[in-house]
């Protein structure tokens, strides 16, 4: 099983073993995205920085980088 956002396969039972501040069957849900307000703001959306064990924005356009709350 592929498991997301940094989460390991445990193949003795199959199921994701998730990092802290992911939770769901394949790890896919980012928890603590609300204060960050990613979708609040032009073209960004919350992503799990597995180098900084949390969650932060990224730009939707890859061309484009998070800085002060904004994409530029």
């Amino acid at each position: 099983m592929d498991c997301d956002n940094g989460g390991t396969c445990n193949t003795e039972n199959w199921r994701c073993e998730c990092l802290a501040g992911t939770s769901g069957v394949k790890c896919a849900k980012i928890e603590d995205c609300a204060p960050l307000n990613c979708e609040e703001k032009k073209n960004a959306m919350c992503i799990f920085d597995i180098k900084k064990g949390q969650p932060t924005c990224k730009c939707n356009e890859d061309n484009f980088y998070y800085e002060e709350e904004n994409c530029n």
